[in-house]
């Protein structure tokens, strides 16, 4: 008489779910319990299985890399740096976007305008670590402001005024959305014409 004896093996991913499989029910052996209670009624609502899952949406595109920044003195007229305190005591006229970037503070002087709309959609952009702030009746006045830092402080009579300053309006369209008159507030606003 002979015995023969039959070996095999399991491939290694289905001896890991097998493991994972019990210590879940080692771990929480009421979870049987209940499924044979339930009879496996599945018909219960069935958007529950489809909206449980975790879904995490992709990740947006990194922002477009901001141009090199200017300087304090000898770019924006102003006095101090960038990496302790930049202050801008009288009125400066920008001819370009702007991108401002220190690890000090950012002062704009009392009665000090700061204006980049001699071009349609002028941007500035100020990024400090530390403070920023906008004197007593100043102002700025651009196509688009952003403004990263540590604390904003904006003084009596401040303003920032970026209203209707967008370029001209997209081909076959009518309306007004350069300048100061708010009649538009956009590159895309006007009247589509067919």
């Amino acid at each position: 008489m002979a015995i023969s004896m039959l070996r095999f093996t399991l491939p290694p991913h289905v001896i890991g779910l097998v493991v994972v499989l019990l210590l879940s029910i080692a771990a929480n052996p009421s979870s049987i319990l209940a499924l044979a209670e339930s009879d496996f009624d599945l018909d219960f609502d069935s958007d529950i299985l489809l909206f449980h899952q975790d879904y995490t949406p992709p990740a947006p595109p990194p922002p477009p890399p901001h141009p090199p920044s200017l300087s304090c003195e000898s770019d924006l007229g102003g006095i101090g740096s960038l990496d302790t305190t930049c202050q801008i005591v009288s009125n400066l006229n920008l001819s370009k976007d702007v991108y401002v970037e220190g690890k000090g503070n950012f002062v704009i002087s009392p009665n000090v305008t700061v204006n980049c709309s001699s071009f349609s959609g002028c941007e500035l952009a100020i990024n400090v670590t530390g403070n920023f702030t906008l004197g007593e009746n100043s102002s700025i006045i651009c196509g688009t402001f952003e403004l990263v830092s540590d604390n904003a402080s904006f003084g009596n009579g401040s303003a920032v005024n970026t209203t209707g300053l967008a370029g001209s309006p997209p081909p076959q369209t009518s309306g007004t959305p350069q300048g100061v008159d708010g009649a538009g507030g956009g590159m895309g606003a006007g009247v589509q014409h067919a």
